[in-house]
């Protein structure tokens, strides 16, 4: 796991288009955390594989994710599912 707890990280209130959101945010938070629950109205695999440190780090944690989503899904991801693991 990162160095230091989820609680820990500075993260801010709120972040706008000017942050970093994927360094000061996402990866940060997915290499601390064990679990992941999304809610949101579109997803595809490339969002993950932008943030592939932070998912690494997140399965070697034993993290599981939960994604609830309206997909665009690419034969590969298809594939994917279907045979259990994902390619990032």
């Amino acid at each position: 796991m990162a160095d230091g707890r989820l609680s820990e990280w500075p993260f801010l209130i709120q972040y706008g288009h000017a942050d970093d959101r994927l360094h000061d945010f996402y990866i940060p938070a997915l290499e601390r955390s064990v679990r992941y629950d999304r809610s949101t109205g579109y997803f595809s695999s490339s969002a993950l594989a932008i943030a592939a440190a932070g998912v690494a780090r997140f399965i070697r944690n034993g993290g599981k994710m939960r994604l609830l989503c309206g997909a665009q899904l690419s034969r590969d991801d298809v594939a994917a599912i279907k045979n259990g693991s994902l390619q990032i």
